[in-house]
Order: structure tokens, then C-alpha cells, then sequence
């Protein structure tokens, strides 16, 4: 293996958001790029969501 692959295999990532979360989540994004809101600002309205 390269070193990069290596690199990123041996990283721990972080466990998956809840099913539920990411539904309601990936409906608020469609929701969203529908009122034709860009890529950034569709990022900063379901951060604003989830606080």
C-alpha cells in the first residue's frame, strides 16, 4: 500500500449521525436547494437547524 492509503485507512472515524437525524437532514437540504438557496448557504441554514 501507499503511504497515503495507509494514512487513511488507520484513521478512526466517527460514528454515523442516527438514522432519523440524517433523513429529517437530507429532507431539509431537497427542501432547501428547491428554494434555490446555494451550496453554502444550504450549509449554514441546516447548521442554524441543529442548534
Amino acid at each position: 500500500m501507499s503511504g497515503r492509503r495507509e494514512e487513511i485507512v488507520g484513521k478512526r472515524r466517527g460514528s454515523y449521525l442516527p438514522r432519523g437525524l440524517r433523513m429529517r437532514i437530507y429532507e431539509d437540504v431537497l427542501e432547501l436547494s428547491k428554494k434555490g438557496l446555494s451550496y453554502r448557504e444550504t450549509i449554514y441554514e441546516i447548521e442554524k437547524k441543529m442548534v
